[in-house]
């Protein structure tokens, strides 16, 4: 399984989304947290306000902001 920036946070959307469930949040918590924060199929690289060293790993540090967990 995989996941878009796009299809998850408004900042990167080009649409506006819809609002997510408290089922859809909790199992998009549980994704990325089970797949320690996955990069995104659309990640912007180095043009991401959030591009860290890590970044380089496949950790995603705006899916560990999403989860709450800094």
């Amino acid at each position: 399984m995989s996941w878009k920036l796009s299809e998850w946070n408004d900042l990167f959307a080009t649409r506006p989304l819809p609002p997510m469930s408290p089922e859809e949040i909790e199992a998009g918590i549980k994704y990325l947290r089970d797949n320690n924060y996955p990069k995104p199929e659309d990640c912007p690289e180095a043009q991401c306000p959030k591009y860290r060293p890590a970044c380089e790993l496949g950790i995603c540090r705006i899916a560990v902001g999403m989860c709450g967990d800094f």
